[in-house]
């Protein structure tokens, strides 16, 4: 009884060893392949110093349970070996996505499994191709059940997006800051408040983000004048970190732009003393940052309740994509309005108010998913 763990052809910077940490896991118990296709950015990226994100190729090529595969045809025909393969919910970008969505469902010997990642693409992208569903929460495992009408192969198991904040022992490869490097690292002197600012996809939700930038201007002169240490840092969405990246070149590499230039770039030239996380740090920033400043709807809020820090928001209740968006069943309810506190001005976000920390811990389980995603697999039958 054979898995294969398939890292995806969709490249999160953040994320860069989700699914080489799941192999790794299971490893210990079963017979496990970890796939890839041969341009993977993963397995060829050649840094040069100014990238924004950042992982360790050897960890990937250097595994001597690695099976490089030439294309899609190679994947399908590989399937034959496996009685299962795992994948992240995004196994893709959406354009390949519908070129092989006839083939992933008639080509593939074995059935597909997909663990859950940040947002909501289990939801959207994996139920057109997959047939064993691992998700972060159980409010997710309840909606899937309903769009599928079936409560076959849906499993609550937690992310091994999450396992980062709370199992971060059990995890082989991370990036991981302690305070004082990341204080370091980001030139924050010690005693210091952070702030982190999100956007959300570049090319998505763009009314509100212009909206906000005049608060963002109005955040960055408070803190210049404040008595209080403040420093203002900025973590933009994956797809962003990759913008130079050459999608010929390299798989997984997804563009969403709207700028001639990354996002983080734009917000750099016009804030020239915020400091660019970089993308592999997100899971730290989080950690470490007090305040977040979601200024266009991100989903990284839904992390705070992971954190100690708190999600203020603004110009966002009024939108259309504020806690659903249009093209997913009406019950289907993200917790925008508890993780968020809605504000007008951003003076707001330093008032002596106590702002009131949720567990959700429907939405986001707490369990290592990877002890979870193993003792599921055994119950459908795979042997140790």
């Amino acid at each position: 009884m054979k898995i294969g763990i398939f890292i995806s052809s969709h490249f999160w910077s953040s994320i860069p060893y989700d699914g080489l940490n799941l192999f790794k896991h299971l490893s210990n118990k079963f017979d496990v392949d970890l796939l890839a296709l041969k341009d993977d950015i993963r397995l060829n990226k050649k840094f040069n110093g100014n990238e924004k994100f950042f992982f360790d190729k050897d960890k990937f090529t250097c595994e001597p349970n690695l099976r490089v595969l030439n294309n899609w045809n190679d994947f399908y025909v590989a399937s034959s070996d496996y009685s299962i393969i795992l994948t992240n919910s995004k196994i893709t970008n959406k354009v390949v996505l519908g070129s092989i969505l006839s083939d992933l469902k008639t080509k593939v010997k074995c059935p597909i499994g997909v663990w859950d990642i940040g947002g909501s693409d289990i939801l959207v992208d994996s139920i057109k191709f997959a047939n064993c569903y691992f998700t972060k929460g159980s409010i997710w495992t309840t909606w899937m059940r309903k769009m599928l009408n079936s409560n076959q192969g849906i499993f609550t198991t937690g992310s091994p997006h999450y396992d980062y904040y709370l199992h971060s022992d059990r995890i082989c490869h991370k990036f991981d800051l302690s305070k004082e490097d990341f204080f370091k690292k980001y030139n924050a002197p010690k005693d210091s408040s952070l702030i982190l600012v999100a956007p959300s996809n570049p090319s998505s939700h763009t009314q509100q983000y212009d909206e906000n930038l005049p608060k963002l201007e109005k955040l960055c002169n408070f803190a210049e004048k404040s008595s209080d240490k403040i420093k203002i840092l900025v973590k933009t969405y994956p797809h962003d970190y990759v913008f130079y990246e050459n999608a010929g070149t390299h798989s997984g590499i997804y563009h969403r732009k709207r700028y001639s230039i990354p996002q983080y770039q734009v917000l750099k030239e016009n804030f020239p003393n915020i400091e660019i996380v970089e993308s592999q740090d997100h899971f730290s920033a989080m950690k470490h940052c007090e305040k977040l400043f979601n200024i266009s709807g991100s989903h990284l809020a839904w992390e705070s309740v992971l954190t100690d820090i708190v999600s203020f928001t603004s110009n966002y209740s009024n939108k259309p994509y504020y806690q659903t968006v249009r093209y997913l069943p009406d019950y289907v309810k993200y917790p925008d309005e508890i993780v968020n506190t809605e504000i007008q001005n951003v003076s707001e976000m330093f008032s002596d108010k106590a702002f009131k920390k949720h567990s959700l811990e429907d939405f986001i389980s707490r369990d290592l998913s990877f002890d979870n995603i193993e003792k599921t697999l055994i119950s459908l039958g795979l042997k140790k």
